[in-house]
């Protein structure tokens, strides 16, 4: 998957719009031990993380959308790591991950979205997850993110 400036949706002053949380969870890199902040998430403001209204970043199209749309003082501010294709020795293929801002190591979607980010909400609710910005997306734009969770036809 080719992540480019098509994905990228801040809206223009003719269309409707809708203000999206861009989600982090603070993440201890596995091989220098640095800490940094990955995506894992959007949410529409006033949105219900607990619910089906939270976009996990456990897809590639929806993390290259929060990449593309993360601003550039939000990344370094708080420790974003590049968003970009790794291998993975574990799933031996190469895919779009989040990685340390440190050393770039591949921060796995699984370890992250599937076990990291459900444990931090149960152990410190939503004190765990950062609002790394909000940014103001063309509504379409949204819903076609929000609704491609439900698209699985590869």
């Amino acid at each position: 998957m080719e992540a480019n400036g098509a994905l990228t949706q801040i809206a223009s002053q003719e269309e409707p719009t809708v203000a999206v949380a861009l989600i982090g969870l603070r993440y201890d890199c596995w091989r220098c031990h640095e800490v940094s902040t990955p995506l894992v998430g959007l949410l529409e403001v006033g949105g219900d993380v607990y619910s089906e209204e939270f976009v996990a970043c456990d897809d590639e199209l929806v993390l290259a959308f929060a990449w593309e749309n993360l601003p550039l003082e939000a990344r370094t501010r708080w420790r974003v790591g590049e968003v970009r294709e790794r291998f993975s020795k574990t799933s031996q293929k190469a895919y779009l991950s989040n990685g340390c801002a440190s050393c770039g190591a591949l921060f796995g979607e699984f370890p992250l979205i599937h076990e990291a980010l459900p444990e931090a909400l149960a152990t410190e609710g939503l004190t765990s997850l950062i609002e790394l910005a909000v940014v103001e997306l063309a509504d379409a734009a949204w819903t076609e993110i929000f609704e491609s969770r439900w698209n699985y036809a590869e």
